[in-house]
């Protein structure tokens, strides 16, 4: 069966990380605020660590710069992109990028929360260019405007205190999402050509393994296994691996392995026997070697870290 074991962080447990005095917030099921990265933070994702995020995140970059890591892809922020964060996104910021100074604006709901705004993702986001897939885009001056104007109402209308707020943010959000949808769509012929020029007709099948990948590396390792469900050679899913990221099909399933592990040793209570267990290892010597040769520890000093 899938994979399913990346603990989450829930937006609740998110809230509570940030400085309270750069919130606005109706419950925990909708929150905005400022994000300063060279404040100290206790964000699990600003420090380098892979977090999956049980909820929608969208990121603003007022200022600065970063390099954001979803699902293993990195991503070039800098003033004026906005970036999406759904749920199932393993996310982190890459230690090697220049963070200091950066500003970012985020706007956070729960899936509960996003659910009651009542609209098919899928009917308005066309598949190829949604969000899931190509979380960033740099915003026009038009579009920025308008970002900050949404940001500026939405605190305003949670500071009145009047009646019917939350129903006023939930409207203001539908509104929000709708533009969203519509930036990313006003994008297609341009990331389309992006996607192409870059990797051509074989990106098709990588994209496709990448998925796999995601979803299947706990239940099998073996590069067999993804190349049956793809149904083409081992020898044709090195080839069109290597040529689309310049990486085996190995080091991508023993990447999204390891960002497991450490999920589960870092946030879970699980044993490192249970965590074996869980990511279908024969035995603990085998994980023990397989988690150092490619983190340099072995899982207890991870854990102890």
């Amino acid at each position: 069966m899938p994979s399913k074991l990346y603990n989450t962080l829930t937006i609740a447990q998110l809230k509570k990380m940030f400085d309270i005095a750069n919130i606005k917030s109706i419950g925990d099921d909708f929150y905005i605020g400022d994000l300063y990265y060279k404040e100290k933070t206790d964000l699990p994702f600003f420090n380098n660590v892979p977090t999956r995020i049980d909820g929608y995140v969208g990121l603003f970059c007022v200022s600065g710069n970063l390099t954001l890591s979803a699902d293993l892809k990195e991503y070039h922020v800098t003033r004026n992109t906005f970036s999406v964060i759904t749920p199932g996104n393993i996310v982190r910021m890459v230690d090697n990028a220049p963070k200091d100074g950066c500003h970012l604006i985020a706007v956070v709901m729960s899936s509960k929360y996003m659910a009651k705004l009542r609209f098919d993702m899928n009917s308005i986001f066309n598949h190829s260019i949604s969000p899931v897939e190509y979380p960033t885009i740099q915003l026009n001056r038009m579009e920025v405007v308008l970002a900050m104007r949404y940001y500026s109402l939405m605190k305003r209308v949670i500071d009145s205190n009047r009646p019917f707020v939350s129903e006023s943010i939930m409207a203001l959000c539908s509104s929000l999402v709708f533009e969203v949808a519509g930036s990313w769509r006003g994008r297609q012929q341009e990331i389309l050509k992006s996607v192409k020029d870059q990797k051509g007709r074989n990106s098709v099948i990588y994209d496709r393994f990448i998925k796999l990948v995601a979803k299947y590396h706990v239940l099998d390792r073996s590069v067999q296994f993804y190349a049956d469900k793809l149904c083409i050679t081992t020898k044709y899913l090195a080839k069109v691996v290597k040529g689309a990221s310049g990486k085996t099909p190995s080091y991508w399933i023993d990447s999204y392995v390891i960002l497991e592990a450490q999920n589960l040793l870092r946030y879970s209570r699980d044993t490192i026997k249970q965590i074996v267990y869980k990511l279908n290892f024969t035995n603990q010597s085998v994980f023990q070697k397989f988690f150092k040769a490619h983190t340099g520890m072995t899982p207890l000093e991870y854990r102890k870290k």
